[in-house]
Order: C-alpha cells, then sequence, then structure tokens
C-alpha cells in the first residue's frame, strides 16, 4: 500500500491529460484531482465537460496545448489508440512520446 501512497503523493501538482470522460475517464479525472495533480480534461462531446468543476480541472484547447507540457495521458477505452486508426488526440500524445495510459489501469 505504501507503494500507491508514494505514487499519488507524486501527482500533487503535475499536470496530467484525461481524454475521455465516460464513467472510467470522469473517475479518473477526479481522483486525480483529489489526489492534487492539475488535470486537463478533453472529451469529443462537449457535454461531458458539464459535470467537472474542480479547481484543479480544466479543459483541453488540443489547438493550442503544448502536449510536452503533461506529464502523461489518461486515455478512455472508447478513445481508439490504435484501431482503426488512432484518435488525433493519440496522434498528437505519440508526436511528443507523452506515455498513455488507459484509465482502466
Amino acid at each position: 500500500m505504501s507503494e500507491i501512497k508514494n505514487f499519488v503523493d507524486t501527482l500533487n501538482g503535475e499536470p496530467i491529460l484525461v481524454y475521455g470522460l465516460g464513467k472510467s475517464g470522469g473517475a479518473a479525472a477526479n481522483a486525480l484531482s483529489q489526489a492534487g495533480a492539475q488535470v486537463v480534461i478533453g472529451d469529443d462531446n462537449a457535454d461531458s465537460y458539464k459535470r467537472f468543476n474542480h479547481k484543479n480541472i480544466s479543459e483541453l484547447n488540443s489547438e493550442t496545448q503544448n502536449f510536452s507540457d503533461f506529464c502523461f495521458m489518461v486515455l478512455s477505452p472508447g478513445i481508439p489508440l490504435t484501431h482503426p486508426e488512432p484518435h488525433d488526440i493519440v496522434k498528437k500524445a505519440k508526436d511528443v512520446e507523452l506515455d498513455i495510459f488507459c484509465d482502466i489501469e
């Protein structure tokens, strides 16, 4: 259990992108925010943003955001990582070699 706490402690103040705000993505965004991370959220559906209003959560502007600013990205399983082809957000993350984790992990 101390390994998990040590990991959570490293998230404090760190910028993390969460893309895909379904049940698991939303839960990941909230958990990361509660751990003190500076969470940036994104989703293809604009209505998905309505339930997030925490001080540590902001919305992604994929046109202006520098993806190399993030420590890593948490991706929901519904967002294509590889098939049928990577989602545009995945391509931007891979362009800067950003680590991508599934929110189920």
